[in-house]
C-alpha cells in the first residue's frame, strides 16, 4: 500500500470513529434530554393586591412536575385520571423518592415579594438537595434548572373603600328608650374587625335618636390592606345614622306616637271594655256609639322596671241617658286604660290589657240591692286631665293628642 493510500485509509477511520463518537454523544444527550426534568417550568407564581402593593409567592406545582415526570418517564409514570399518575415498577421505591421531591427537596424563592407593581420583573431561584438528586436517580430522571424571571401585569388599581358606606349594621338590644346598641361590622374585608367602630351613645337608645357612627381607619395596616386590594377612605371617619321604627321595639312615649296602627290594635279592646261596662247598667242607663276623641299618654322619667312604664289612655266620648230620668242626656268622657304598650320592629303590639273606665261622675244611677251608684267617667276635660295626671304621681312625663278640646 502506498504512503498515500495508507495517509487516506488512516484519515477514514478517524473521520469515521469521530462520527460515531458523535452519534453516540448525540444518542445519550438525546436520552438524557428526554430524562431531563426542567425545574424552571414547575412553578407556581401567586400574586396576591393591587398595583404597585401587591405580594408574590411561588412554589412548587405538584401538577406541573407530575406532567414533567410523566414525559420523562415515559410508561413508567403514566396519568390514569385527572388528578391520578401510578408508578410501574418498584411502586414503593419510586413513590417514597416522588414523596422527597414534592415534601420539601424542591424549593422556590425571589427576589421581590411586596408592593409589586405591573411591569415589575421578579427573579425566581430554585433549589434542590442531594436527596431531591438521589430521589430522581431513583425515579430514572434528571433535574435541572436554577433561575428564571417572571414579568407581572394585569394587575387591577386599588379600590378606594370606606366601611361606612353600608358595610356596617347597628345591633339593637332592648325596648327604646331603654335600649343599648352596638355595632357589628358586615363586610368582607378580613382587615378590618367590629371593634374599630364607635358610636357616641350606646345605652338609653331611644326612637329618632341621631347616633354618631365613627370608625378609626388608623387601626388597618394600609400594606396589608392595599396588598387585599384596597385602599381605606381616610376622609371618611363618622356618618350619622337615625333610629328607626323599623329598627328597634319601643314603648309609646308620646301622644304623637299613637298612630292609626296603634289605634287599630288598641280600640278593639278600649271599646269592649266600654260597652261591657254598660252592659251591666243597661237596665239603669242607655247610651249612644262610643267615639273615639284623644289619647293621653304618660312615660316614665327613669330607667326600665318591672313595674308599668307607660300608660296609654284611650278617651272616648259617650252620649249617656238615664232611664229612670235622674239625669239629662250629655255627653260624657269614658278613659280606659292601657299599660307597658309596646310597638315591635315588625310593627305588631302585643296584646294588651284594657281596663274598666275610669273616673267617676256624679251621674246618679239607683242600684237594686246597693243604692245610689254613679256612672264612671268624667263630665269635663280638665278634670279627667288632672285625675289621670295624679294618678301617675310624679314619676312621669305626660301628653295629650294635639287639638284635643273639651266636647
Amino acid at each position: 500500500m502506498s504512503p498515500e493510500a495508507k495517509k487516506k485509509l488512516i484519515i477514514g477511520i478517524v473521520a469515521g470513529s469521530l462520527l460515531l463518537i458523535g452519534i453516540i454523544v448525540g444518542i445519550v444527550l438525546l436520552i438524557r434530554a428526554r430524562r431531563t426534568v426542567d425545574l424552571e417550568t414547575t412553578y407556581k407564581m401567586e400574586i396576591d393586591g393591587c398595583d404597585g402593593y401587591a405580594k408574590s409567592q411561588v412554589y412548587l406545582d405538584k401538577d406541573k412536575l407530575d406532567i414533567a415526570l410523566a414525559k420523562a418517564m415515559g410508561s413508567k409514570y403514566r396519568k390514569m385520571s385527572d388528578d391520578e399518575y401510578v408508578f410501574s415498577g418498584d411502586y414503593a421505591r419510586m413513590y417514597s423518592a416522588y414523596s422527597t421531591l414534592i415534601s420539601g427537596g424542591i424549593k422556590y424563592s425571589c427576589d421581590k415579594t411586596e408592593n409589586l407593581k405591573n411591569g415589575d420583573t421578579i427573579h425566581i431561584k430554585v433549589e434542590y438537595d442531594k436527596e431531591a438528586k438521589d430521589a430522581a436517580k431513583v425515579l430514572g430522571v434528571i433535574l435541572k434548572g436554577s433561575e428564571t424571571d417572571y414579568k407581572i401585569k394585569d394587575l387591577e388599581e386599588a379600590e378606594l373603600y370606606s366601611p361606612l358606606d353600608g358595610d356596617y349594621e347597628i345591633e339593637f338590644n332592648g325596648r327604646a328608650p331603654y335600649a343599648t346598641a352596638s355595632v357589628i361590622y358586615t363586610g368582607d374585608k378580613e382587615e378590618i374587625y367590629s371593634e374599630y367602630f364607635h358610636l357616641d351613645k350606646t345605652d338609653n337608645i331611644a326612637l329618632d335618636d341621631t347616633l354618631k357612627v365613627s370608625f378609626d381607619p388608623s387601626q388597618i395596616d394600609e400594606n396589608e390592606a392595599a396588598a387585599n386590594g384596597y385602599i381605606i377612605d381616610k376622609k371618611k371617619t363618622d356618618v350619622e345614622y337615625k333610629v328607626k321604627a323599623g329598627d328597634i321595639d319601643y314603648y309609646l312615649r308620646t301622644a304623637g306616637d299613637v298612630n292609626d296602627q296603634v289605634l287599630t290594635s288598641l280600640k278593639p279592646s278600649a271599646e269592649k271594655a266600654i260597652l261591657d261596662y254598660f252592659d251591666g247598667i243597661n237596665e239603669y242607663v242607655s247610651i249612644g256609639e262610643p267615639q273615639y276623641a284623644a289619647s293621653y299618654v304618660f312615660m316614665s322619667k327613669y330607667q326600665e322596671t318591672w313595674d308599668a312604664n307607660n300608660y296609654v289612655d284611650l278617651i272616648y266620648t259617650v252620649q249617656v241617658t238615664s232611664r229612670e230620668g235622674a239625669f239629662k242626656t250629655q255627653n260624657i268622657y269614658i278613659p280606659i286604660e292601657f299599660e307597658d304598650v309596646i310597638v315591635e320592629k315588625d310593627g305588631k303590639i302585643p296584646d294588651c290589657y284594657a281596663s274598666s273606665p275610669l273616673g267617676e261622675t256624679d251621674l246618679k244611677y239607683n242600684l237594686e240591692g246597693w243604692g245610689t251608684n254613679y256612672v264612671k267617667g268624667y263630665k269635663n276635660k280638665t278634670d279627667m286631665e288632672r285625675e289621670l295626671a295624679n294618678d301617675k304621681g310624679n314619676n312621669f312625663n305626660g301628653s295629650v293628642t294635639k287639638g284635643f278640646k273639651d266636647k
